[in-house]
Formats: structure tokens, sequence, C-alpha cells
């Protein structure tokens, strides 16, 4: 399921470049608006948080983004299944 995942929703980037963009104007008006970072630096931490949000929207990382929340999402909901299941089941007898 994941090879396939990766295959179908892997495509050359230009798909999250919008996305990002969004990204890079909300994380240019945070740097802004964020009163602990000294003035001098706050180019150099907008070049730091651009490059982090480059990477989370690049094919491979958006997709292991995506594939670690639907893992998580998984097991937290099979954790659940069986908690009722379980619970279910005691009454039974």
């Amino acid at each position: 399921m994941i090879i396939v995942f990766l295959y179908l929703y892997s495509p050359s980037g230009e798909f999250y470049q919008p996305r990002a963009e969004e990204a890079f104007v909300v994380a240019a008006a945070k740097v802004d608006a964020d009163e602990l970072i000294k003035p001098a630096d706050k180019e150099m931490e907008l070049d730091i948080i651009k490059g982090q949000i480059a990477r989370q929207y690049e094919p491979i990382g958006y997709s292991l983004v995506t594939i670690g929340g639907s893992l998580v999402t998984g097991l937290v909901l099979s954790i659940l299944m069986a908690a009722f299941i379980g619970k279910n089941m005691m009454y039974e007898e």
C-alpha cells in the first residue's frame, strides 16, 4: 500500500508549490510579529523556516508526513476498536 501511495502521489512537486507559498507568507508574518527575535536575526530565522517548509512540501517529505500520519491514525483506531471489542465481550458472559 505504501509503495502504491508513493507511486501515485509523488508528482514532480509543482502540485505542492502553491501550498508552500502560502506557508511562506504565514511564516514571514509570524517572524515579523515575534518580539523575541532580534531585528538583525529575523532574516536568518525566516530563511531557516523557509528551508524547513520547503523540505516538508517536497514530494518525498510530503509523502513521509502523510504516511506517518496514516500510521498514527491507524494505531489509535486499532487501540480504540480493541478496547471496544474487549469491553463488549466481557458483558456477554
